[in-house]
């Protein structure tokens, strides 16, 4: 999947980067981290649109597009690539909006803070609270919070997301950040690390790194060199054995040229 998407970028001249997880992979192992259950790349949000129109025309019909509309049930304010006939939680590439950000440390945090309850707003305005695996309280939360964001229109959150990705222009930003990033302020990183490109390995193939991919590893992760323990590991793949595989089990994969 990850192939057919950097293959149609790539032919559309849209810029984008293999990040978190994907990154880390293509850096320590030269590979997928076998523990990892998803795909993540970043692009321009200016480009989203171009980059999405170029994907639902160009990928296998084996794969789909998922992004968020007024009127479509799909409960993520960033779009995802992800397998026919799965639900789009199982294997999936995640197309990260990258943004300009403000320099001042106070409005970074903001940034982000606003971005993630807009974002969780949303995931429970659109029910999705059984794709989740918080516990019986959380799902409870969920369940009023779905209720009481019934009266606000789903274009309203989007606005605010769209909004807070267009404040800074990325292109006159000295820092940058993913507005759908989960690492809050540590999602604010120079934008020098996303202008030009480096090369990392997955497998034999080649992709696009940041431009200074031990520095934008070091900025999330610190450590990045050093794995996670056996324990935490098995934690990985005890997720995958009983949140992902028996929704996939049965799934027939023909990915053959």
């Amino acid at each position: 999947m990850l192939v057919e998407v950097c293959r149609i970028l790539d032919c559309e001249d849209i810029d984008y980067h293999i990040a978190y997880g994907t990154a880390l992979g293509a850096v320590r192992h030269e590979a997928m981290i076998p523990w990892d259950c998803d795909v993540d790349i970043t692009v321009r949000t200016v480009d989203i649109s171009r980059a999405t129109a170029a994907l639902r025309e160009g990928l296998p019909t084996r794969y789909e597009v998922a992004r968020a509309t007024p009127s479509n049930g799909y409960e993520h304010l960033f779009p995802r690539v992800h397998f026919s006939g799965v639900h789009h939680k199982y294997l999936h590439v995640d197309i990260s909006p990258l943004v300009g950000a403000p320099e001042a440390a106070l409005l970074q945090r903001g940034q982000m803070v606003i971005s993630k309850v807009v974002r969780r707003l949303f995931f429970y305005k659109r029910r999705a609270r059984q794709w989740t695996r918080a516990g019986t309280s959380k799902r409870l939360q969920g369940v009023v919070l779905t209720v009481l964001l019934f009266p606000i229109p789903s274009r309203s959150l989007m606005a605010i997301f769209n909004w807070l990705g267009s404040r800074v222009e990325l292109d006159d930003a000295t820092i940058c950040a993913n507005l759908a990033g989960g690492y809050g302020r540590r999602e604010c990183m120079p934008a020098s690390f996303f202008a030009g490109h480096s090369e990392g390995i997955v497998s034999g193939r080649k992709f696009r790194l940041p431009s200074s991919p031990i520095a934008y590893l070091e900025h999330l992760y610190g450590d990045y060199g050093e794995p996670p323990s056996p324990m935490a590991v098995q934690r990985e793949l005890e997720h995958f054995r009983t949140w992902y595989l028996p929704a996939i089990r049965d799934v027939k994969f023909d990915v053959g040229p």
